[in-house]
Formats: structure tokens, sequence, C-alpha cells
């Protein structure tokens, strides 16, 4: 997850994609700039990682919390947590 939301905050969305599992392959461009907005910051949350997900906290114009659950290396769903 580190590796696609690197590619999504260098807006390298050809890269993003290669990332994630096929029953995600529809997701557009558009959708990944304004689902994760402008990344300034990526944060691995070592605390919470199991093999079947990683947590990440992302920094754009507040913190936001994500769940990539993963499926042999790719990413299968992203799933937002709230921290408040």
């Amino acid at each position: 997850p580190f590796s696609f939301l690197e590619a999504v905050k260098q807006k390298d969305f050809n890269l993003a994609k290669s990332f994630l599992h096929e029953n995600l392959c529809d997701v557009t461009n558009e959708k990944l700039e304004q689902y994760f907005n402008d990344i300034e910051k990526i944060y691995y949350n070592c605390y919470t990682c199991d093999s079947n997900y990683c947590n990440y906290t992302v920094i754009s114009n507040k913190p936001r919390n994500f769940n990539f659950y993963l499926t042999n290396n790719k990413i299968t769903e992203i799933e937002e947590i709230n921290l408040f």
C-alpha cells in the first residue's frame, strides 16, 4: 500500500493502479485523485498490520486513516477509518 499511496501522491495513476486487484480495475484517475486529495505525508501504522491488511495514516488537508486489505500482494479493498 505504501507504493500505491506514493504513486497517487505523485499523480502517477497508472503505476498506482498496478497495485490494485482486478476487482478495483475500473477505478478512474479522477476518482483516485478525488478520494485521496493532495497527499502530503504517509505514515505506516505497524500496530494494526496482519497478513490480510495494513493500516496507513495519510495527511492532506487533515489526517485520514485507511485499512488496505490485500490478496496476493494486491489491494482488494480500501476502507477509511474514522479517527474521531
